[in-house]
């Protein structure tokens, strides 16, 4: 007997995956950056071609860290006269078009279309005039419920976008989730348990500042949930001791903790600066990573706060409805079934297993006797203004009366019911209602980085200015060490690395190379004004200003550093003219190895910084999921 399993892509899927794909992104693939310059690819863009010349042409390199990742997705905007679907819980959020981005408040803000027709009817469906954010001229003024335009579209309001991760095609909210909550603390540490101060202040033995990675002590990492122990066989509860040991470098106790929690093992830290860990207690009262996002301190009139107040009001109405629907194909209703006759007005009463809501048709009567039934509504409470949506439910069922079709009625009664925990929690959002398909690095690097990486004073070495393209590479390893970079790093630490050697080179002639120009291992051939034999590597820059004579400094690349040292001879030039060279200085070896690591992408770009105003390079890349 065989089986098959078949692994539904349905929204919450694509989302899980794009969280899974991010962490080892963020924790495991150790991702850099790379820029290069003066390419000898003609196409670059992922060509087997251009990865081969991934280390001739890399300058510099830079560390991809914790928070230049965000969950994305695509960008619809609202247009005006356009029609926009109602949200239905029973299907793919993937095939919906009603997630819409309005930029005209705040950063931009991301609404879920919860109505497109004033009588709620699945049968009808108007253009929406009036853009969601229509009435409010700030992000405070906007509900924690749906906003009701006069179109018949009903809007509510889910989160500001990430203005970094945020572009014409794709969007990204100002939102707190597992993994990003800690990415704005450029203090680059590792917490899931504490508060942000609280954690500096458990970490470094009773100082928020002053942090030294160097020291050493006995560490517990505390169970934020209850575990499994499958060393002791034994269950660890939330609070207890999950692993212990009686010294390790503090630097390492964040390596371990990010470890642990790409297996999916949330832990708090306790650290103390001796070698006995009788100080640490042995229980904590673990604070979970929810509870920390929820109640963060971040400003309500920050983007993130005035997501997480929302959270917190969204989860305080949990198991509401929101929206009622009538369907009347779910209820196989005709044209009759909406007139009768009678003395009584239809009426609805929902039945929830929580505090139920209150529910009305929209009716009109045509004369004394006669009603028409229109759609249906959550009523409001006129004393207070307040929709009647309930509280604390997972199911509601309706009983419909004084119709010529009651149970055809209560068939094709729908409806939006919030989830526990709330709307906005980012499990609740992201998946069943954002279609989050994809996640987005986006870097920048500052030219000052580029300068003071590359820049070498001593030998007059200016950096180089232009870049033709860029890459990602993974796993690739140190030069001095053969380890994995940033291996030693915590999540949020940025590292900057010179892929550039630099040596003193002496010749008979007087003109010096130039930016560009090939280096070979001997004379080359020369055939139709092309030269043909061993290439090592590309000049990048020479001293500055240019000596009259030689020797002449030299910033070049190369994917072979270990060909060059004192006292060998290369040819260096361009086209059909070259000449010979002798090194004379040791070499300064590059941070990376050569030919170590996987190049995941490589693309084209012209990046320009010869001006005299300091410049930003932003790289942004999707990974769809």
């Amino acid at each position: 007997m065989s089986s098959i399993r078949k692994i539904l892509n349905t929204g919450t899927n694509k989302y899980q995956n794009a969280v899974r794909e991010m962490k080892r992104s963020i924790y495991s693939d150790n991702v850099y950056v790379s820029l290069h310059a003066n390419s000898l690819s003609s196409n670059i863009d992922n060509t087997l071609e251009s990865l081969n010349e991934f280390w001739m042409s890399s300058v510099f390199m830079q560390r991809v860290i914790r928070d230049n990742y965000r969950l994305c997705f695509p960008r619809v905007n609202w247009t005006k006269s356009e029609q926009y679907d109602r949200y239905n819980p029973e299907e793919n959020p993937q095939t919906q078009n009603c997630v819409i981005f309005d930029d005209k408040i705040g950063d931009g803000v991301l609404f879920l279309c919860v109505g497109n027709n004033i009588h709620n009817r699945t049968d009808y469906a108007n253009s929406s005039v009036y853009r969601p954010s229509f009435g409010y001229t700030s992000v405070a003024d906007l509900p924690s419920g749906v906003i009701e335009h006069a179109d018949g579209y009903r809007w509510i309001p889910l989160a500001q976008t990430d203005t970094r991760f945020t572009d014409s095609t794709w969007v990204s909210l100002e939102v707190r989730d597992g993994v990003s909550f800690f990415g704005s603390d450029e203090g680059n540490y590792i917490d899931d348990g504490v508060t942000l101060l609280d954690f500096k202040t458990a970490v470094a033995g009773g100082s928020a500042s002053g942090i030294s990675f160097g020291q050493t002590g006995a560490v517990n990492f505390y169970a934020v949930n209850n575990e499994y122990d499958q060393t002791a066989s034994s269950e660890v509860a939330s609070g207890a001791v999950l692993f212990s040991t009686q010294n390790m470098e503090r630097y390492d106790a964040f390596i371990f903790q990010q470890a642990l929690k790409l297996k999916g093992n949330d832990t708090q830290i306790r650290f103390d600066s001796g070698n006995s860990s009788g100080a640490l207690p042995s229980t904590i009262t673990p604070i979970p990573l929810y509870d920390q996002i929820v109640n963060s301190p971040f400003s309500v009139t920050s983007p993130v706060g005035w997501y997480n107040k929302r959270v917190r009001e969204w989860e305080n109405k949990a198991g509401s409805v929101e929206m009622v629907y009538l369907d009347p194909k779910a209820g196989n209703l005709s044209g009759t079934d909406f007139r009768f006759t009678g003395l009584t007005a239809p009426s609805i009463e929902a039945k929830g297993n929580g505090t139920s809501p209150t529910v009305d048709f929209i009716t009109t009567k045509i004369n004394d006797n006669t009603w028409e039934i229109r759609g249906v509504e959550v009523t409001t409470n006129l004393s207070t203004n307040e929709r009647n949506v309930g509280i604390n439910n997972t199911r509601i069922e309706f009983q419909v009366e004084n119709t010529d079709n009651n149970l055809g009625f209560e068939n094709s009664i729908k409806y939006l019911l919030t989830p526990y925990g709330g709307l906005l929690k980012e499990e609740n959002l992201y998946g069943p209602v954002i279609p989050v398909n994809a996640f987005m690095m986006n870097v920048t690097i500052d030219e000052t980085d580029i300068s003071t990486t590359l820049e070498t004073t001593a030998s007059g070495i200016i950096s180089p200015t232009q870049f033709d393209a860029y890459s990602l590479i993974v796993d690739a390893n140190n030069y001095a060490n053969d380890r994995e970079l940033g291996l030693d790093l915590p999540a949020n630490k940025t590292e900057f690395l010179d892929q550039t050697l630099v040596a003193d080179f002496s010749f008979s002639g007087v003109t010096p190379p130039k930016p560009g120009d090939l280096i070979y291992e001997g004379n080359p051939k020369i055939g139709t004004g092309v030269a043909r034999g061993a290439l090592l590597g590309i000049v990048q820059t020479i001293e500055n200003p240019a000596p009259v004579s030689s020797p002449y400094n030299i910033q070049f690349t190369t994917s072979q550093p270990d060909a060059f040292g004192s006292g060998k001879s290369f040819y260096i030039g361009s086209g059909t003219s070259f000449k010979a060279f002798s090194q004379i200085t040791a070499t300064k070896n590059p941070d990376a190895k050569a030919l170590t690591g996987s190049v995941v992408h490589m693309g084209k770009a012209s990046f320009d910084l010869s001006s005299a105003t300091t410049k930003r390079i932003t790289i942004k890349y999707i990974t769809r999921v």
